[in-house]
């Protein structure tokens, strides 16, 4: 529940935001805007950073780390884009919670009004989107994004197969595993710790106890091989 006023009251500043903003000084260099303004303490949240009169090799920090993968639009397409924005990703954050978005273009440094929310794992992990096809072949790669992700202790069992390791893509935000070979058929999903016991979801959910009362199982997904349904 916490997470969900979380992320809503932060959906509601973000539409919120270009109502209060100033007119820009055409002359001079100012860092206007964020979007989106939060993201997972993982880091590699994918960002737009707007404004006008940024230099050749404008960056940013967040809380003091410096964005990574910075990109800036194309001159040749995208020549009305130019000094007026440019995206990255967000490093990792120390600590879920607010951080200042400092932009440094031209050697000056121009802070956002606007901080951004790093926000805590709900749990072990968190899936958001798995990246593979309606079925899989043995050795496809499959993509994660989400949070959580450790690649040095958390491992994935698909079916009966033995768990396989993760693969870290960006940080513990975004990885990936090949599929295991297993015949046709559809098979759920589970996430180990090295020593090969269950962690995700929890082992027992959905199982009702003495109350009657059954603890919910985190969501994860199946894996469908050869076609079957």
């Amino acid at each position: 529940m916490q997470q969900t006023l979380i992320r809503g009251a932060l959906a509601l500043a973000a539409t919120a935001l270009p109502l209060s903003l100033t007119a820009c000084d055409p002359l001079g260099t100012r860092a206007v805007s964020i979007r989106p303004i939060y993201g997972w303490v993982d880091g590699c949240t994918t960002v737009k950073i707007s404004g006008h009169g940024f230099a050749d090799g404008t960056t940013a920090t967040f809380g003091g780390n410096a964005i990574e993968n910075p990109t800036y639009p194309d001159p040749d397409s995208e020549a009305l884009d130019v000094g007026y924005l440019f995206y990255g990703t967000t490093p990792a954050g120390s600590a879920p919670g607010y951080v200042d978005v400092v932009v440094t273009s031209g050697g000056e440094t121009y802070p956002l009004a606007t901080p951004f929310y790093y926000e805590a794992c709900p749990g072990l992990l968190a899936i958001e989107d798995v990246s593979m096809g309606e079925t899989v072949t043995s050795g496809d790669s499959i993509g994660l994004t989400g949070c959580g992700f450790d690649a040095s202790t958390i491992k994935v069992k698909v079916g009966d197969a033995e768990p396989v390791a993760l693969t870290s893509v960006c940080s513990s935000a975004q990885v990936s595993f090949s599929a295991p070979d297993l015949p046709a058929g559809t098979y759920e999903v589970v996430f180990t710790d090295a020593g090969g016991d269950q962690v995700y979801p929890t082992p027992g959910c959905g199982v009702a106890d003495s109350g009657d009362t059954a603890t919910p199982c985190e969501p994860t997904f199946e894996m469908t091989y050869g076609g079957a349904r």
